[in-house]
């Protein structure tokens, strides 16, 4: 079955992306899983190039490090499933691992533009409540004070090392000194009903709207 209709799929300015998957959970309980089992024997296969430093991630280095940040948030921050966990950064290869980290958890990611005026970063806080914020050096600052402004506390995990607080590295760090990271299991959730995404809107007409 397409999403297309019979006059769309004839027309030749409109690309069909093919039927859809007939069972697109693949037998998981979560998307987490999936995501993890996708993952799993992939190893050094590239995942990520860096496009200034040609950097790269493999998938291997994605599994390694998403299972210690998701036993890191879960036993140390008391991440759950449903959770609300922010990120505001710019692309980069902690990004998507610290996702993959929020879906085996069942958490919903909460992705902000890091160019937020206060305004619509205190804004997005506030409606999002998340119980985590991961930041980059340049937004670090104007979290925080949104933070600190709207009352609403949340634990910040800095992605670049050489500040005051808790680091991304540290989580990796001490995750691989303390747990078990080949037992971890993906929470299941509903996937009918999970939301794994709140992308905000750009807020052209008025602030960002979580959808």
């Amino acid at each position: 079955m397409s999403l297309l209709s019979r006059e769309e799929l004839n027309d030749p300015n409109i690309i069909d992306g093919g039927p859809l998957a007939g069972d697109y959970k693949r037998g998981s309980n979560s998307l987490g899983e999936l995501i993890l089992r996708e993952l799993t024997g992939r190893g050094d296969k590239v995942a990520f190039v860096h496009g200034i430093t040609s950097l790269r991630m493999t998938f291997g280095g994605i599994l390694d490090q998403s299972l210690a940040l998701a036993c890191y948030l879960r036993e140390e921050l008391g991440v759950r499933s449903n959770d609300v966990v922010a990120l505001v950064s710019e692309n980069r290869f902690e990004y998507p691992v610290t996702i993959c980290a929020l879906m085996y958890l069942g958490a919903t990611a909460a992705l902000f533009n890091p160019l937020y005026t206060a305004r619509e970063l205190e804004h997005c806080i506030g409606l999002a409540k998340p119980k985590v914020i991961f930041v980059a050096a340049q937004t670090s600052m104007a979290v925080q004070r949104a933070c600190v402004k709207i009352r609403r506390p949340a634990k910040i995990v800095h992605y670049d090392n050489g500040v005051r607080g808790l680091t991304y590295q540290q989580c990796l760090e001490d995750s691989g000194r303390k747990f078990k990271l080949g037992s971890f299991v993906p929470e299941a959730t509903n996937l009918e009903q999970h939301v794994a995404l709140i992308v905000m809107s750009s807020g052209t007409t008025g602030l960002p709207k979580g959808v």
